[in-house]
């Protein structure tokens, strides 16, 4: 007999060309697990193959399954329990019901940032308090979206709120991306869901990078150019640690150097994910200086980091350990009754030797749960309690 008091999940993921075929086979697969076919909540991720049906998709799904809160977007690829396809057409499809849970489905426009900066505004649009706790879903469209305006917002409106998504990334002009919400379809802006009450969200973001050398205080910098770190040039402080690194690290460095910025000063003896990864996007000889890929600021503390492989594979498997010893503590470990999964579209076959990887490791570390997501052109989730737009990462939301 159902449990009408617990959550329910399920996912699928398909490849194929004739679009109504998938969307009724991800959709009987999906509901396996249902006792009718009415959901809290459905997310949908379609590659580009299908472009000329977007508008055709939802109709399609909502034939087959009975949706209160709808979000998806255009991918690149698409990632399923078991399976991250590399596929041109395909479709990825995660489904839940959300017993006592208030589920709040949005369009952010554009136009709508600028409000979102005045805290009641900001939370008058979604129609939720900060003292609700409330987890953020997000899908934005990297061509027309601020999306660290809107994580500004968000952080002013809701402290500590964290947000987990990814850039929808099927398109290479704007225009071209489509995403899904419970109300129709659009080409810009950000869909998504927001969720509160009886339902635990655990978010994980997996950088991939490992540090090298000693970290540093900016005491000196302009915009995103870092003149001084501990009193010496940037490019002498670089050059220093540079000599004492590994023979393994002095060759990534110089394939793909990042520096990583540490989210709390006031952290003891920080690891590698207390830290924000940036790209170091150059540097000066002349005046010592490196230009990185975000603003810093004097008194920022900062490491350099390089990543590969095995980096992204450790990082990834230390969160999952980490995650166990935590559920551990708190009562005993249980799997995740689910996940989404947001990865870079530099992961999975362009990082790892091996097909599937993260999908796998997740499995291998946290038991066996329904996955979804795709490969994103910018992931969205939190270092300690701020949120951040990132690259190279796997941000996953699991649900217990």
């Amino acid at each position: 007999m159902e449990q009408h008091n617990q959550s329910q999940f399920g996912s699928a993921v398909a490849k194929g060309e004739q679009l109504p075929e998938l969307i009724k086979q991800v959709t009987q697969e999906a509901l396996r697990s249902f006792s009718d076919n009415k959901v809290d909540l459905a997310c949908l991720f379609v590659t580009s193959a299908f472009k000329d049906q977007y508008f055709e998709v939802v109709d399609l799904l909502r034939k087959e399954i009975d949706i209160d809160v709808l979000m998806g977007c255009s991918a690149l690829n698409v990632i399923g329990t078991n399976e991250e396809l590399d596929s041109d057409s395909a479709i990825s499809l995660f489904l839940a019901k959300l017993p006592d849970v208030k589920k709040i489905p949005f369009w952010i426009k554009p136009s709508d940032l600028e409000q979102m900066k005045d805290k009641e505004k900001c939370q008058a649009f979604f129609g939720v308090s900060s003292e609700e706790n409330p987890t953020f879903f997000i899908l934005p469209d990297p061509f027309s979206f601020n999306m660290n305006l809107f994580i500004e917002s968000i952080e002013h409106a809701f402290p500590g709120a964290p947000m987990v998504g990814g850039m929808a990334s099927a398109a290479t002009e704007p225009g071209e991306n489509v995403l899904f919400w419970s109300e129709g379809i659009c080409s810009e802006g950000a869909v998504g869901v927001v969720l509160s009450g009886n339902v635990k969200v655990k978010p994980l973001v997996s950088q991939g990078c490992r540090p090298f050398g000693e970290p540093a205080v900016i005491t000196e910098c302009q915009e995103n150019v870092i003149h001084n770190l501990a009193g010496k040039t940037a490019l002498q402080f670089l050059e220093e640690n540079y000599r004492k690194a590994s023979a393994r690290d002095q060759v990534l460095a110089r394939q793909a150097l990042f520096i990583g910025s540490l989210v709390d000063e006031l952290k003891q003896n920080p690891e590698t994910g207390d830290f924000v990864i940036r790209n170091v996007v150059g540097l000066d000889r002349n005046s010592g200086a490196l230009s990185v890929s975000d603003y810093v600021n004097i008194g920022n503390t900062v490491q350099f980091h390089v990543r590969d492989s095995q980096s992204a594979h450790e990082d990834l498997e230390t969160l999952c350990l980490d995650q166990k010893k935590e559920e551990v503590n708190s009562s005993k470990f249980t799997p995740p009754k689910a996940g989404l999964i947001f990865n870079c579209n530099g992961r999975g076959k362009h990082m790892f030797d091996e097909k599937n990887h993260d999908v796998t490791l997740l499995h291998e570390q946290l038991g066996d749960f329904p996955i979804s997501g795709f490969f994103c052109a910018g992931e969205i989730g939190p270092i300690g309690d701020k949120n951040f737009l990132h690259g190279f990462t796997a941000s996953i939301a699991l649900f217990y």
